[in-house]
């Protein structure tokens, strides 16, 4: 008896087959990439418009918190705390916009007599004459230089007012995020899976305490560079030291940026006294900047963001290559959101719950 044929083998699909979920998968991260190409720009700034907020809002929650277990509503408190940003936002401009037309006018007077001094000197110097330039040439890239400043300026007066709407806008989301009773926080996180509600809200916590104390810290170090740059420029003699004791110490919310600024403002300023004035101006400057720095810093920034002092100047810089001023402001709590949730992940890992970073 013949024996029977052995039926076929089943069909097996071909290994480079791609499954109808991968379908879906590239063509929602290609449909990503094209929003992203064309509408990059616009949810940058609101990225960085609503990360404003909650970091607004976050700051001044623990106030709101506190003062309402005395039966002050939350919103009173946010509003007074609104008033008085903006109440010194004011005092600052009536304080820096004389003082800067003022310093400018004196500085422009003195300029051509430092230059023809300069010059002077320099031809009395054997090889100096030929290595530093004219008088001629330092007036032409004086004015190209104004010029270019001049355009500069105009620009950003024009996107002045995109500015202060933006920043409306953080300020109203920061007064919801202040405001917002802990049910709200639930609500959203009933939206992860519940294996992952946990986590979450641990790690909702931790990063709501630790951005809070990142601002506060920020601003401490800005009063204190601002508090103490004041004194030593007004000890030396540097005309409108308090004016510029404010732009440096609000800039330098901004790490580095405020100090550079208050130098640049100090020297230009201490040039219409004379050259020991500069001198004395740029000691006193890293006197403060260097107490800053190695004490000030590392025990305020430092101890609440767990960052060290290499790691906020490479992020600062870093914000400010990559996305300007903006960046540079939003830097450090950026960098303080990236640990936490790395030292989250590495909990995970472990077996653990990230209950704190």
């Amino acid at each position: 008896m013949p024996a029977a044929p052995l039926p076929d083998p089943p069909a097996r699909d071909p290994a480079w087959r791609i499954s109808a979920q991968a379908w879906w998968a590239l063509l929602g991260l290609a449909v990503s990439v094209m929003v992203l190409a064309a509408f990059g720009g616009v949810l940058l700034r609101a990225f960085w418009i609503v990360f404003g907020g909650l970091l607004l809002g976050l700051s001044v929650r623990p106030a709101s918190e506190w003062l309402a277990r005395w039966h002050v509503p939350r919103a009173v408190t946010v509003i007074a705390v609104y008033l008085l940003v903006l109440g010194a936002a004011v005092a600052v401009s009536l304080n820096v916009v004389p003082a800067a037309e003022s310093g400018l006018t004196q500085l422009r007077a003195s300029v051509p007599a430092m230059l023809h001094t300069i010059d002077a000197w320099a031809s009395r110097t054997p090889g100096l004459s030929n290595a530093l330039p004219t008088l001629d040439d330092v007036t032409t890239r004086a004015a190209a230089w104004a010029s270019t400043a001049a355009f500069t300026l105009a620009g950003l007066l024009q996107s002045a007012g995109e500015m202060l709407i933006e920043v409306l806008v953080a300020f109203i989301l920061g007064f919801f995020v202040a405001t917002a009773p802990l049910k709200s926080a639930e609500n959203l996180l009933a939206w992860f899976p519940a294996r992952m509600r946990l986590t979450a809200r641990a790690l909702a916590a931790t990063l709501a305490t630790d951005l809070a104390r990142v601002v506060w810290a920020q601003l401490a170090v800005a009063a204190f560079f601002g508090t103490f740059i004041g004194i030593g420029y007004a000890l030396v003699g540097v005309p409108y030291a308090l004016t510029i004791a404010l732009v440096g110490g609000v800039l330098e919310v901004i790490p580095f940026v405020g100090s550079m600024t208050a130098l640049v403002l100090g020297v230009l300023s201490a040039a219409t006294l004379g050259a020991w004035p500069v001198v004395w101006t740029v000691v006193v400057h890293q006197v403060v900047a260097q107490t800053e720095a190695e004490f000030v810093s590392p025990a305020l920034l430092g101890r609440v963001a767990d960052l060290h002092p290499g790691v906020v100047l490479v992020g600062a810089l870093l914000g400010i290559w990559m996305f300007g001023i903006v960046g540079g402001f939003f830097a450090v709590p950026l960098l303080v959101v990236i640990r936490t949730l790395l030292v989250a992940w590495h909990e995970r890992q472990a077996g653990g719950t990230p209950v704190e970073a």
